[in-house]
């Protein structure tokens, strides 16, 4: 989807309340990788990170590296930003993952 918005007044406030839906979108909006693309990040404490991969019908191999703290992961193969309800499959750990999901 696009957006446009007509701003008429540039005060901070006027445009911080425009840039809201805009950041809230960006932010719910999963990047989306190739299998085999690999991914180095951190992720702060209490936040959440959406990714999306075209899911392959001979399944897919999740591994994670974790150097500190605890990772949920939270997977759907029919909602893109899943959460512990919506979710199709669940991953918690405290160490490395090498999980497989069957098609």
């Amino acid at each position: 989807p696009s957006y446009v918005y007509l701003i008429t007044d540039f005060s901070p406030e006027a445009f911080a309340e425009e840039l809201r839906p805009l950041q809230l979108t960006a932010c719910e909006t999963p990047a989306i990788f190739e299998i085999s693309q690999e991914l180095q990040t951190t992720i702060g404490r209490d936040q959440a990170t959406n990714l999306e991969y075209n899911f392959p019908p001979e399944g897919l191999t999740i591994k994670i590296e974790i150097s500190v703290g605890e990772l949920v992961l939270y997977g759907s193969f029919t909602i893109r930003s899943p959460s512990s309800l919506t979710a199709d499959f669940k991953i918690r750990s405290t160490s490395e993952i090498d999980y497989f999901v069957s098609p």
